[in-house]
């Protein structure tokens, strides 16, 4: 069709135009209009996960439990790993015997303290009694020729005093006994107290005792008089005396060195 609203060209023929689209009129009116682009498909929907039923929901609740256990157990063993106070040690147990090929470096046990039935006082307890007297007696030997340096000690010098049986032995029930069971001896009353000081060299029992004997001299018939000697030993013994708040032997010590001012 010929354009609208334009001369004719001058000089020439009409262009040819090509044949006539089938199938419906030409539009009228103005040019052709441009296809308009399609239409953008809609945006798909995010994927919601599919829920579980609230029956599968229990292994999931145990699952998370487990899982906060477990981190809450290693948290506690780093912590105590770290040198807590409560940091697990290896218990040990007494039927543990080391190897015969290894030599043991564990200390030995400690010795058991002497039990009550084991010292001279349950001794001399014993004999007290006319008729446990001499198991008394054998049972303060035992004693006195033990291990337990304190308790011999003590053992040798209530001997010593039990041959010596002086007439101011605190215990006469116990002396009575002893008479008929030990002889009077000043000499192995010397010797006792000499074994007891050498384990106890403060016991100011023995050391008075030990003392009188260098006093006394051949009235006791144990060592020579030696008044010299005497003197030391109260000297030191009363010391030791006061040290220990001993009212009796403290007299008894000043009695002696006031007699020896004069020798």
């Amino acid at each position: 069709p010929m354009p609208q609203g334009g001369p004719m060209p001058q000089g020439g023929s009409m262009p040819q135009g090509g044949p006539m689209p089938q199938g419906g009129p030409m539009p009228q009116g103005g040019p052709a209009q441009q296809p308009s682009e399609p239409p953008a498909m809609p945006a798909r929907p995010p994927r919601v996960p599919k829920q579980p039923s609230s029956g599968n929901k229990m292994p999931i609740i145990i699952g998370a439990v487990a899982a906060v256990v477990v981190i809450a157990g290693a948290l506690v063993f780093v912590l105590k790993g770290n040198g807590g106070e409560d940091t697990p040690t290896e218990a040990v147990t007494t039927e543990q015997v080391p190897s015969s090929g290894a030599a043991s470096n564990a200390p030995s046990p400690a010795q058991p303290a002497a039990s009550s039935a084991e010292t001279p006082e349950a001794a001399l307890a014993l004999m007290a009694d006319a008729s446990t007297a001499p198991q008394g007696l054998e049972k303060l030997k035992q004693i006195a020729e033990g291990t337990d340096k304190a308790s011999a000690a003590n053992a040798l010098y209530e001997l010593s005093q039990l041959y010596a049986q002086p007439d101011y032995y605190s215990n006469k029930a116990v002396l009575d006994n002893v008479k008929a069971l030990l002889p009077k001896d000043y000499k192995t009353a010397h010797e006792l107290n000499e074994k007891c000081l050498a384990l106890a060299p403060d016991n100011y029992k023995a050391i008075y005792e030990f003392a009188t004997d260098y006093y006394a001299g051949e009235a006791r018939g144990a060592v020579d008089r030696d008044v010299n000697k005497a003197r030391e030993l109260y000297t030191k013994g009363k010391a030791l005396a006061e040290q220990a708040g001993d009212e009796y032997y403290i007299e008894r010590y000043g009695m002696r060195l006031n007699a020896l001012e004069n020798e």
